[in-house]
């Protein structure tokens, strides 16, 4: 029923703690293969290990290199490219579930077959309420409210933006440019581990991240003119986010 896809990059030390939050998970069943993805890594055996040891718990883990190194997003395509499921899910190789994640999630999907995507809280969200909340283009376009590794979403003919800065950001634009109905459920379903992958490090290069940021927008006049005003605004907003963290 559910791909879990989880790209990696010199992530052995600690992706054991992404993968058992996988397989301990209360509705597991629900759960039909595991799919890794390593970025052209220099501990890539260490890494094929620790998989041919979880392949003992669980025959459906499997392990892909990237010939070079090409960033989260790519690495998260081939994932759902390679994928069997209706359903898809995320998890960076230094974040993990709660032990009911899966089970809070199918359990909407099953309640409201409308839904195409659904995301949970992490751990730095303060409040906690269980509302189901219905995300908009408009206030995605100030402010990305989805954390990646919290994701489910049905399989679609959409994927990441194959860059290593606001790859994801570029996904969610899209589906909810296309109709796409994306939900969010506030509770905390996803946890970092506190260990800083590649993928993590990126996202302290906040010129970069701004730039890549700043090209979606530009990208975005040709794709919904109608909501020209709106991506001024939100180019603006996030100039002045940029130039604020900038002089801390």
């Amino acid at each position: 029923m559910i791909t879990v896809i989880i790209p990696c990059f010199n992530s052995s030390k600690y992706v054991d703690l992404s993968i058992n939050s996988i397989l301990n998970q209360s509705h597991i069943h629900k759960i039909s293969e595991i799919i890794l993805i390593d970025d052209d890594s220099k501990d890539f055996n260490e890494l094929s290990e620790i998989v041919g040891k979880f392949k003992k718990k669980f025959k459906n883990i499997s392990l892909y290199k990237n010939s070079s190194n090409k960033g989260p997003g790519f690495s998260r395509n081939l994932g759902i490219k390679k994928s069997i499921t209706k359903y898809i899910a995320f998890l960076d190789s230094d974040d993990y579930w709660h032990h009911d994640k899966i089970k809070f999630q199918i359990d909407i999907f099953n309640k409201y077959p409308n839904i195409n995507m659904l995301c949970s809280l992490n751990e730095s969200s303060v409040i906690q309420d269980r509302k189901l909340i219905k995300l908009n283009l408009i206030s995605m376009l100030f402010k990305n409210q989805i954390t990646t590794s919290s994701v489910i979403l049905e399989k679609n003919n959409f994927f990441f933006k194959e860059t290593y800065y606001c790859e994801d950001y570029f996904l969610w634009i899209n589906m909810l440019i296309n109709k796409f109905n994306i939900y969010r459920l506030n509770i905390k379903l996803v946890n970092n581990n506190n260990n800083k992958s590649i993928y993590t490090r990126l996202t302290s290069k906040k010129t970069l991240m701004h730039s890549h940021l700043q090209k979606i927008f530009f990208s975005l006049y040709l794709k919904i003119p109608l909501f020209f005003i709106f991506i001024i605004f939100a180019q603006l907003f996030a100039l002045i986010k940029f130039l604020l963290k900038s002089y801390k």
